[in-house]
């Protein structure tokens, strides 16, 4: 065994087969003169974070105080960790009277006759109140939606009967994760129902902790049924339901019985009809929408069947391209009005597939989840970012560059629209 793991009493025996006469007083008064005790380890690492994390939970909080602002419900909502019905150790500890401690079970191996509860909560963050929805079956996000529901008709319409919006904040996975279909089709049915525009915000990823609901009502709930076995729904439901604190938290708690079947699969038709809108900010943390235009198809659509690339930008060649390069640099290249010279035939074609990039790079940060075929392609979310930035900023100096052109040569302006022919060698044509 190691000195540092040994107890004051040990490292006295040990100093003592050595020779050293010290007893357990003294070796702690010297451990503490020297600044040792024994320590833990600390959970302080967060490991790798998204570099918007801190942007995204301001983000959050601005959409909270707005609505709370306009007397509009914010909530919270996670499901609590699945707990089997029976008498199983809890933990914590609880006043009984003294050598009677309340026997349980040595394993801890589910009961198939009593079953498994599973609470889903919402914490209303304005009012300080919440709900618990009692869970029998499975964790879906069918149940977490209707946990929502079920507040919602119990509660959150009495509080706010003239709310027109609802902001819901959600961990990034679970049954209410940022990726699962059905939750967004659920949500979108709910949204229907109750006639009002639904909001969800996620948290960044591996942030679950910092959920308001989990310090703000999970938290007491744990502590209110400390060292308690939850011998059945009814004792799980009291205990929830009996949760208070100093400063005005209530919690109400409500058994489910409906089962919810796993594996519901939403099809990409259903997707398509959902009227979802992604938010400006890290639209993958929130229910992004699956329509957008295909732009880069179309510009390479119009080039191809108008002929233009190949009679006026091909071919490009690197001799060509050296040539003209060089005339340029020295002052001598000559400028013909019915064709592009080499360098510009290579910088016009560059501009184009810069643009097609742009546009396929801004889809790929746009709709990470649905395109996520497309974010993998560039490299990920940050690289397609990066990639898209610089595209944008080379788009631009070409545009400066030529408005620079016109405002010194605005003679140039006419074969800029006409794709490099003169007004008097059009005339001539004619």
């Amino acid at each position: 065994m190691r000195w540092v793991s040994k107890s004051q009493r040990h490292l006295s025996a040990a100093l003592a087969k050595r020779g050293f006469t010290a007893g357990q007083k003294l070796v702690g008064r010297l451990l503490d003169r020297l600044g040792f005790s024994l320590q833990a380890n600390r959970k302080t690492r967060e490991g790798a974070s998204h570099p918007d994390r801190s942007a995204q939970f301001e983000h959050i909080n601005a959409e909270v105080k707005a609505f709370q602002a306009a007397g509009e419900p914010a909530i919270a909502v996670d499901t609590k960790k699945k707990e089997f019905v029976g008498d199983f150790k809890n933990g914590g500890r609880e006043l009984r009277p003294k050598r009677q401690p309340e026997p349980v079970r040595v394993h801890d191996f589910p009961i198939p006759a009593l079953g498994k509860a599973m609470p889903y909560g919402i914490y209303d963050i304005a009012d300080n109140a919440g709900w618990v929805n009692l869970g029998i079956s499975h964790d879906t996000a069918a149940f977490a939606v209707e946990s929502i529901r079920r507040w919602w008709y119990a509660l959150g319409a009495t509080r706010y009967p003239t709310a027109t919006r609802l902001l819901i904040n959600a961990d990034c996975g679970g049954s209410n994760g940022v990726r699962v279909r059905l939750w967004k089709r659920e949500l979108q049915v709910l949204a229907d129902e109750l006639g009002i525009a639904i909001t969800v915000c996620h948290l960044p990823p591996g942030t679950s902790k910092w959920n308001k609901i989990e310090h703000r009502l999970f938290a007491f709930i744990s502590q209110n049924w400390r060292g308690k076995p939850l011998v059945s729904y009814q004792v799980i439901v009291q205990l929830i339901a009996n949760t208070a604190t100093d400063t005005g938290l209530t919690v109400a708690c409500r058994l489910d019985a409906n089962a919810y079947e796993k594996g519901i699969k939403v099809s990409d038709a259903e997707m398509a009809t959902l009227n979802i809108q992604p938010a400006n900010f890290h639209g993958e943390w929130t229910t992004p929408s699956r329509r957008g235009g295909q732009i880069g198809d179309a510009v390479i659509q119009a080039q191809a069947l108008s002929g233009h690339f190949r009679r006026d930008f091909l071919p490009i060649s690197a001799r060509g391209v050296g040539r003209d390069l060089a005339a340029a640099l020295t002052f001598r290249l000559r400028h013909r009005s019915d064709r592009y010279n080499a360098v510009q035939r290579l910088l016009y074609t560059g501009v184009v597939v810069a643009v097609v990039l742009a546009v396929a790079t801004g889809l790929s940060i746009w709709k990470p989840v649905q395109l996520g075929w497309l974010t993998w392609v560039f490299g990920g979310y940050d690289i397609a970012r990066r990639i898209h930035f610089s595209l944008m900023c080379t788009i631009i100096a070409f545009l400066v560059i030529h408005l620079a052109l016109v405002a010194i040569f605005p003679s140039t302006l006419l074969a800029m629209i006409t794709g490099g022919r003169r007004a008097r060698d059009m005339e001539a044509e004619r």
